[in-house]
């Protein structure tokens, strides 16, 4: 018989309109649900169908290639299950679909932004995938 752990139990949340606000910075919003501690879980954040922009694995941030100084997770809110992602100095070729992807031992959960030109970030799919 195996005794689930309720840190392996979550989802994540985006925002709650679906819509980010940002100027020379964009917060893609994303959180667990319901809140667990963050700290030990590891954190992608990737455009899809490229490299990975940062990493969040065993207390350390990896910023991906071409992101240097640019992005970071707000590790003062792990605990609280915050696990979104800022990006700074916001430009064009930053436009696409971002997925964030939390790992905890098995288990696995995407959820999916859509940054697009001219406009706020915006959720692409609520519906949460699981890996």
């Amino acid at each position: 018989m195996s005794v689930k752990n309720s840190r392996d139990e979550f989802k994540l949340i985006g925002p709650c309109d679906g819509k980010l606000q940002f100027v020379s910075a964009v917060t893609l919003s994303c959180h667990l649900s319901p809140i667990n501690n963050a700290v030990a879980m590891e954190i992608r954040w990737f455009i899809v169908g490229a490299d990975c922009v940062c990493l969040y694995n065993n207390v350390q941030v990896i910023e991906g290639r071409g992101y240097e100084d640019r992005v970071s997770l707000f590790t003062q809110e792990l605990q609280g299950g915050n696990v979104s992602l800022q990006l700074r100095d916001y430009g064009e070729s930053d436009t696409g679909d971002y997925l964030c992807q939390v790992s905890s031992r098995d288990r696995t959960e995407d959820l999916t932004v859509r940054v697009a030109e001219g406009d706020s970030p915006v959720l692409k799919n609520e519906q949460l995938q699981h890996t």
